[in-house]
């Protein structure tokens, strides 16, 4: 089993033959004259951009050394494999940034996944390739096997119908919400900011007493503005003609969110 044990600094620490040295602190006047002239990467003698020796040289336990060129995608800082050495090639392994689906207050992330490959390792199973490592909690260190771009592509469609069911979920919420709202008598005072958001059009349509009229699309200089006539329990919310169904639903929710906001006043 290969050591995944490793720890991730930015690339630019990241050793060439010996071990990763602190950076030293920058000089404060050239920090502000390169903030100032804006050099950007550093170029070679001929002006073009300085490429990273990113050859690293690891010791091997059972004797002798390892020479790799750790590729770019990698954000390990290999520091403990050259400090420790490697037990054998087949250990070494490289990794790129993780990326997760986060949560607010929930610190692990869910369907993490990461580029990775062990660049000697002899078992056939695809690991000596760039592969994508998908853990669906990254906090488990759990994968999913050495997936392809055509696996992974697989797992991408699955979550996107996971995200569909889960919209399906919002809208039978925001009708339960609607129908709470009408048996309680249907007041606009009752009505939350978040309701006017996602609660079905015909419904709050009713509850604000408000009607939608479409109009000749000259009038509006911005076909995403509205106008509002009228006066509470008989509002006319004039709207472009030429916006489609969804631009529709956000030019009218925005209208209805305004006497909402009035309403609050």
């Amino acid at each position: 089993m290969p050591n995944t044990s490793r720890s991730t600094v930015p690339a630019s620490f990241k050793p060439s033959g010996s071990l990763v040295a602190p950076p030293a602190a920058p000089d404060p006047l050239e920090t502000a004259l390169r903030s100032a002239f804006d050099q950007g990467e550093p170029c070679d003698a001929e002006g073009n951009p300085a490429v990273q020796d990113r050859t690293i040289t690891y010791p091997l336990m059972s004797g002798g050394f390892l020479v790799d060129v750790c590729p770019s995608w990698c954000i390990l800082d290999h520091a403990d494999d050259v400090e420790r050495g490697l037990a054998s090639p087949e250990d070494l392994v490289h990794e790129g940034a993780q990326v997760a689906l986060p949560f607010p207050g929930i610190e692990r992330g869910l369907l993490a996944a990461s580029v990775r490959q062990w660049p000697h390792d002899t078992d056939h199973n695809g690991s000596n390739l760039p592969h994508i490592a998908l853990m669906p909690d990254a906090d488990s260190g759990d994968d999913l096997g050495y997936l392809t771009p055509t696996q992974l592509n697989a797992e991408i469609q699955r979550t996107r119908q996971h995200l569909v069911e889960l919209q399906r979920l919002a809208e039978q919420v925001a009708g339960l919400r609607a129908d709470a709202h009408q048996q309680g008598g249907g007041a606009v005072g009752e009505l939350e900011e978040d309701d006017v958001q996602s609660m079905p059009l015909p419904h709050l349509l009713a509850a604000f007493g408000a009607r939608v009229v479409e109009g000749d699309p000259e009038g509006f200089g911005n076909l995403m503005s509205s106008f509002l006539l009228g006066k509470a329990g008989d509002w006319q919310i004039m709207i472009s003609r030429e916006l489609t169904q969804c631009l529709r639903e956000q030019v009218v929710r925005g209208a209805l969110l305004t006497l909402h906001r009035r309403a609050g006043r």
